[in-house]
């Protein structure tokens, strides 16, 4: 019976240990707003004047949590650009929380990839951050997309051009054969990465593939569920 109790005890401990450095954590560094820094209660992201900016979407339609305006997109501008890493647990939760109203769960999560030219840039890859946070509800954090070609940037190009730079940009490793996928970033602009990744990941033998973003860029209401 010893030997039984052992693991709970230790799992009890570490519990208890989280929660210490949590506090502590919220005690040196007091929860902020995502998008501005003002001060806020624990467990939300936004402060209130925020908070009524935030346009959350259909959740029964699994693409994207929030419209990419307001406050989730100054959020996401300063943790994409502003070099805010730390964001990546209040918006991972946003996610989280979105993920579970519309019941997501997969075998793996896959977060979009930088290349690594890229990566070294930016110092982080927002889209994995988010991924890690989303993970342990809704499947196992795998990164198993790499990007093998460095591209025009995005941002400028339209749905089209953004299809044909992305054409091989991504590979796919092995291990999703068989497996169902969720494939996670942090902005749905026309869909064109989302499809480039879903090409890669079912060309590699993955079961299913559902991509899903915290934000999505709207250009008209049936943006709100068209896929």
């Amino acid at each position: 019976m010893e030997g039984v109790g052992k693991p709970l005890v230790r799992a009890a401990v570490g519990r208890a240990i989280g929660r210490c450095l949590a506090a502590v954590g919220d005690w040196l560094a007091p929860p902020a707003c995502a998008a501005c820094d003002a001060p806020i209660a624990a467990g939300v992201a936004f402060c209130v004047p925020c908070a009524g900016t935030v346009d959350r979407l259909d959740p029964g339609r699994p693409l994207a949590a929030f419209a990419f305006g307001g406050a989730v997109r100054d959020a996401v501008v300063r943790f994409k650009y502003g070099g805010r890493s730390d964001l990546a647990r209040p918006l991972g939760s946003l996610l989280l929380g979105a993920a579970g109203v519309a019941g997501l769960s997969a075998d793996l999560v896959v977060p979009v990839p930088l290349h690594p030219v890229r990566l070294a840039e930016r110092g982080f890859n927002q889209a994995a951050l988010l991924a890690r946070v989303l993970a342990p509800s809704c499947g196992s954090f795998t990164p198993s997309l790499r990007r093998v070609a460095v591209r025009q940037r995005q941002a400028s190009l339209g749905r089209a051009e953004r299809l044909a730079n992305l054409d091989g940009a991504f590979v796919a490793h092995p291990r999703v054969r068989g497996r169902s996928v969720i494939v996670v970033d942090d902005v749905w602009t026309t869909g064109a990465t989302f499809a480039a990744c879903e090409a890669a990941l079912l060309g590699a033998g993955a079961a299913a593939v559902t991509p899903f973003a915290l934000a999505r860029t709207l250009r008209s209401a049936a943006d709100r569920t068209a896929r």
